[in-house]
């Protein structure tokens, strides 16, 4: 995986650019596992998966309240 092994410093510079070439048009798609509360704050949406069935998608800062729904 290209982001694969990162500090959290370098995981943050990676999604920033990935925010900048969103902003120019660009579609983005990728994976994260277990990101920190500040790095899910730069997506501008997140979607999320249970046993292959979406749970969530819509902007980061209502995901906790949809998981305390979900659980």
């Amino acid at each position: 995986s290209l982001c694969s092994g990162l500090d959290s410093f370098a995981s943050v510079q990676v999604v920033t650019s990935l925010r900048h070439l969103a902003r120019s048009g660009r579609s983005i798609i990728t994976t994260i596992h277990q990101p920190q509360p500040e790095l899910l704050s730069l997506f501008t949406r997140v979607l999320v998966l249970a046993e292959g069935s979406v749970i969530y998608f819509d902007a980061p800062d209502h995901l906790l309240l949809s998981f305390e729904q979900y659980c």
